[in-house]
């Protein structure tokens, strides 16, 4: 568990062959709770595999100050070349977006030219939300841009997408390649005119 000394977003950045190793991830939690407009972990120009195991990743805040597209909530990864989670949890964060033309996307796991495995991990109880005229793609996990995802033994479940205007992917959206192998998506809810799993 945290311990009130840390600040979010923990950062990891323009290294290789990085190791985030839990116990496992019921007892090894990192969380942020509530603090506002940050993620958990972020992940940027990671060279090398990257390895995050048997952790949870929770209370993401991703609420702007003033009102700008927001990406990912739990884990932002952006540029990176091999990054997997394995055994891990990534619950209940928040991405929110309120501006005309902003947009919240992966309120779990948002991954931008990045190529991400998740195998045998949870993603549970996250949210994309966006009031007013803006739009939420992806509340469970969302990628875009020239990498891929490999989801592998998943769970997906109780995402939630919330819109006043439009969204869609209330488990996962992708703009980038996908592959999905023994996963389980479940209960993942669009309001509005948004999609579901």
């Amino acid at each position: 568990y945290t311990n009130k000394l840390e600040s979010f977003p923990l950062r990891l950045t323009g290294k290789s062959g990085v190791q985030l190793l839990g116990t496992n991830r019921a007892t090894t939690v990192i969380n942020a709770k509530g603090t506002n407009d940050v993620h958990v972990l972020e992940l940027t120009e990671l060279t090398g595999r990257t390895l995050v195991e048997g952790v949870t990743i929770t209370g993401a805040r991703h609420v702007p100050a003033s009102s700008t597209t927001r990406l990912g909530g739990g884990v932002y990864a952006l540029n990176c070349g091999d990054v997997t989670l394995s055994s891990c949890a990534v619950t209940d964060n928040w991405v929110e977006a309120s501006a005309w033309g902003a947009v919240a996307r992966g309120g779990g796991v948002c991954v931008d030219n990045t190529v991400l495995a998740l195998t045998n991990c949870v993603v549970s109880r996250n949210r994309a939300r966006m009031p007013g005229y803006a739009w939420a793609y992806g509340a469970g996990v969302y990628g875009q841009g020239t990498g891929r995802i490999g989801l592998y033994g998943c769970e997906l479940k109780n995402n939630w997408l919330t819109t006043d205007n439009s969204g869609q992917g209330a488990g996962v959206y992708a703009l980038c390649s996908i592959q999905m192998w023994n996963c389980l998506v479940r209960g993942n809810i669009a309001d509005s005119t948004g999609c579901g799993d």
